[in-house]
């Protein structure tokens, strides 16, 4: 609900804003990515699993738990406390997406889709749900770093977005209710 009042109304020169905040708030996200994430791996797509697994492995990075059952994410992601969470499914459907909203509205975390869905539809809803970073076709060790590190930074400006866009309206209700009061 809140990401198509974001994308209408924000300019290209506040997304730059944006951007620079959080790169200025979270450095550390990007220079320790490797060594410290704590990674949650969901399987949806079960013959890729172990190639994403394999690559995350291969680029230096620890898991701190895998599942193939999505029916309960925000319980997951409560037991686990991921940093970051990467889900692997062949085409996200409409489960995966209303697990995606779940945690994103109650414990929002930068989350990956690698996928092999390429509908705009699809993305436009996954994006809409909290997915960071949607990743089609590939999964190749060698730039998971980068994926990971733009879903941090992508997850750290919404965030500053939403919490910009929150304290606007606590502004904009306090003042209704000094006129109310008048």
């Amino acid at each position: 609900p809140l990401a198509p009042v974001l994308a209408g109304k924000l300019t290209s020169h506040a997304k730059e804003l944006c951007l620079m905040d959080a790169l200025l708030k979270a450095p550390s996200a990007m220079a320790t990515a490797t060594q410290t994430l704590r990674i949650l791996l969901i399987n949806h797509a079960p013959k890729k699993l172990s190639h994403l697994r394999t690559a995350l492995i291969e680029a230096g990075f620890t898991l701190i738990d895998e599942s193939s059952l999505i029916s309960n994410l925000s319980a997951q992601v409560e037991a686990t406390q991921p940093d970051v969470i990467l889900l692997d499914s062949h085409s996200p459907d409409y489960d995966l997406m209303e697990q995606i909203s779940l945690v994103s509205r109650d414990q929002p975390r930068p989350t990956v889709i690698f996928t092999d869905e390429q509908n705009p539809d699809v993305m436009r809803q996954a994006i809409q749900s909290g997915v960071s970073a949607y990743i089609v076709a590939g999964i190749q060790p060698q730039r998971l770093k980068s994926i990971l590190d733009v879903a941090m930074l992508r997850f750290a400006c919404d965030q500053a977005l939403r919490a910009q866009l929150n304290a606007r309206d606590q502004q904009m209700a306090e003042r209704k209710r000094v006129e109310l009061a008048k």
